[in-house]
């Protein structure tokens, strides 16, 4: 990035001559102790060979996604929130594509797990996925999937109300016709959708 608009971005309520003197200074302070970053010329950015998390969790989930085998701990830091408390306009874009794609990619392992029979670690993730967003009715169809898989036919129930309760508290909504087909043979007639006549 270039220099100007890091010190400008970084010290917004001071002058540009002031901002780039902060800049040096923490530059040179930052590099002395821990050499991650790359300073030369008119631009500021991070060294190469710097490891970014963001950027290998944004990787391990595209290989889960692709179907590529990984070990269990893989999706250790899928819970985190990208840079909790900041506000930038860059940082919640960044924060929404880093969600998106964890979603996407704990779903995709939760099925994964069922298909493969591991329904522990496929209602664990899939929870995960919903712990992350709890109005995301994919997320819950996986936990409900795995259950029925296993044999849970109440596991799955339980969590069906769970997602119906929420998305009517929330948002006024009722589960979409996707859901509504996974669960209803299982379904007693107080939990079955009223369907118009």
């Amino acid at each position: 990035m270039p220099r100007a608009y890091v010190a400008g971005t970084l010290w917004p309520d001071v002058d540009d001559d002031r901002a780039g003197a902060n800049l040096r200074s923490t530059v040179w302070r930052a590099r002395r102790a821990c050499p991650v970053i790359s300073a030369n010329g008119d631009a500021v950015g991070v060294a190469p060979g710097t490891a970014i998390d963001v950027i290998d969790l944004v990787d391990t989930a595209r290989r889960l996604g692709d179907g590529i085998e990984l070990p269990a701990t893989a999706t250790a830091g899928f819970a985190d929130e990208l840079l909790p408390g900041w506000y930038d306009d860059w940082v919640l874009v960044w924060r929404e594509r880093w969600r998106q794609i964890r979603l996407h990619a704990l779903e995709a392992l939760a099925a994964r797990y069922t298909a493969a029979g591991d329904f522990p670690r496929a209602v664990e993730t899939g929870m995960q996925a919903v712990r992350t967003e709890p109005l995301r009715e994919s997320a819950h169809r996986v936990v409900i999937a795995a259950h029925l898989a296993e044999g849970n036919a109440v596991e799955a129930i339980r969590q069906y109300r769970w997602c119906r309760q929420v998305l009517a508290e929330d948002l006024g909504a009722a589960p979409s016709p996707i859901l509504e087909n996974l669960i209803r043979p299982w379904l007693s007639p107080v939990d079955a959708p009223v369907t118009g006549g």
